[in-house]
């Protein structure tokens, strides 16, 4: 992130003990157009900011004598700073630390080491523009200030009424520091927003106005994330005129609160997932090493040596697919080759219509000119595998129709999708559709959850969608997925074909 050309230098205090930990934050943060000033205590810092104000503090957690968070409850008890943005830098990890703590003494972020020097970055750049907004409504407010004077002088009778006007003005502007502002009066009238707020949000005003104490938590519309902070506004005379709110959206923030726990799952999902592997393995071990042995007593073209054949086969094809379980299982790639999608799938359909109920009819339209892709051909079997077993699941004890197809498709323009992101690019797209129960809204958002399953005790572990999704995350793919109670479910995989 760039910060814009026209913003004034600001100034960024760093507070940590460590001279090494400040000298790499100011390396990673040189480049902008800020003066750095360092504290190697909470102690010199609370100096400087007497003399001082910033843009944005950087203060680390872990400081001998006075730890980061004593430090930002001194910096908050001073009337001049209780509006200075802290951010934590901790090494700690997100389980050992009181983040509410840290939040309710003033943070507006934590960044946790090894810091990500883009993300810095950009945060710094966020602050030091805001900071620079706020100056340049303060100097407008000076002004209207002066001009509001001029006629109080002329009009004696306004008097009361501009006091009070400043002073609510004055509150709208202290309590900025981030994307949408918004002023509500006590007659629940609107004044001074850059956005539409939503009745709940209007609600909360009021009750803000009725208490007159501060009010923050963060909420979601339309799939945004924002933090909310509502603050009372009070007249000269101490009398409550209103309450503003500051709205900053936190989605990127929170997206990556998720990414780390979707992380954090399917770590143990592919511990879980090689042990699984494993006794796939010893169990198939028998079937391997004495079904050629009784075939070879058999004489060729035997009915029973023919179904030996095809228990052989489904056992070797499960031992591969226990093979890309253990591939995905150690984060690895596989044997990653370009392989003609085509194939693999036509070979995949054939092998479920000897596995599948002969309640559910296999429509199937394969594009053999689809082209290749770069994977492990196990891993792309393991893909139709899971979903087709579980559209059978869905469709059990009932006739139904399973469609399979494979297409290729090129997306222009990148498109948000239930897995997360498809980008602009030419796809193999397998699209896996069911007749059976569909799901609702809330399965859909957990359905790619290791472990997370609605089947009953017994019948699933919970880890077939995972590996799906991970399989698909690996090769840069994306998955689309639409269904509805009673009319069923859509699968849309979207893989990266090759160059």
């Amino acid at each position: 992130m760039i910060m814009s050309p026209e913003i004034p230098r600001q100034k960024i205090l760093i507070v940590d003990n460590s001279s090494d930990k400040r000298a790499l934050i100011v390396s990673i943060i040189a480049s902008l157009p800020v003066d750095i000033i360092e504290a190697e205590s909470g102690r010199e810092a609370l100096r400087i900011l007497l003399h001082q104000s910033f843009a944005l503090i950087l203060l680390n957690v872990k400081m001998p004598v006075m730890d980061g968070f004593e430090t930002a409850a001194m910096i908050r008890s001073r009337p001049r700073n209780r509006r200075m943005p802290i951010i934590f830098i901790t090494a700690y990890d997100q389980a050992e630390i009181d983040l509410k703590q840290g939040y309710r003494l003033g943070a507006v972020d934590f960044l946790f080491t090894p810091i990500v020097a883009e993300a810095l970055r950009s945060k710094v750049t966020i602050f030091c523009e805001l900071a620079a907004s706020r100056s340049g409504l303060e100097e407008r407010v000076t002004e209207q200030t002066r001009e509001l004077e001029a006629e109080i002088i002329e009009r004696r009778k306004t008097e009361d009424m501009l006091r009070e006007s400043e002073a609510t003005l004055r509150s709208l502007i202290n309590a900025s520091s981030g994307d949408y502002v918004a002023f509500w009066d006590t007659s629940d009238d609107l004044h001074f927003t850059n956005f539409s707020p939503t009745s709940e949000l209007t609600a909360a005003a009021k009750g803000v106005m009725e208490t007159e104490k501060p009010l923050r938590y963060e909420g979601e519309n339309n799939k945004i994330w924002f933090d909310y902070n509502f603050n009372p506004v009070f007249s000269v005379d101490g009398d409550i005129r209103g309450a503003v709110l500051f709205a900053r959206d936190i989605t990127e923030r929170k997206e990556a609160e998720n990414a780390r726990l979707r992380t954090q799952k399917m770590e143990s999902l592919g511990a879980l997932a090689g042990g699984v592997a494993h006794d796939i393995n010893n169990m198939l071990l028998p079937v391997l090493s004495l079904t050629p042995m009784v075939m070879k007593k058999l004489p060729e073209g035997s009915p029973d040596r023919q179904k030996l054949e095809m228990v052989l086969m489904a056992a070797q094809r499960m031992k591969g697919m226990a093979a890309g379980i253990l591939a995905f299982s150690r984060s690895d790639e596989g044997e990653v080759a370009k392989i003609d999608i085509f194939k693999v799938y036509n070979e995949t359909v054939g092998l479920l219509r000897s596995t599948l109920p002969a309640t559910i009819k296999i429509r199937d339209r394969l594009d053999p000119d689809v082209g290749m892709v770069l994977a492990d051909p196990r891993q792309a079997e393991l893909i139709l595998m899971n979903l087709a077993s579980n559209a059978a699941d869905a469709m059990e004890g009932k006739t139904g129709e399973l469609a399979i197809s494979l297409s290729r498709e090129t997306v222009e323009e990148e498109q948000a999708v239930t897995s997360g992101k498809l980008k602009n690019g030419h796809y193999a797209k397998l699209t896996v559709a069911d007749t059976g129960c569909g799901m609702d809204a809330a399965t859909m958002q957990r359905i790619y959850e290791p472990l997370f399953t609605t089947k009953e005790k017994g019948k699933g572990t919970g880890l077939g969608l995972s590996m799906v999704f991970g399989v698909v995350a690996k090769v840069g793919g994306a998955i689309r997925l639409a269904s509805e109670i009673g009319k069923g479910t859509t699968f849309d995989v979207y893989l990266p074909l090759a160059n």
